[in-house]
């Protein structure tokens, strides 16, 4: 959805990015939380 909107109106590219790496940075802090319960009760 994000490269449609940038391809129709480029102006949108920086908040495009900033939407697409909102959930990638969920999933980075999920596998950091889910390393540290590892850890710990390992």
């Amino acid at each position: 959805a994000g490269a449609g909107t940038v391809a129709e109106k480029p102006e949108t590219a920086g908040v495009m990015i900033i939407l697409e790496a909102i959930p990638e940075t969920m999933v980075i802090l999920g596998f950091v939380v889910a390393i540290m319960l590892i850890l710990q009760f390992a």
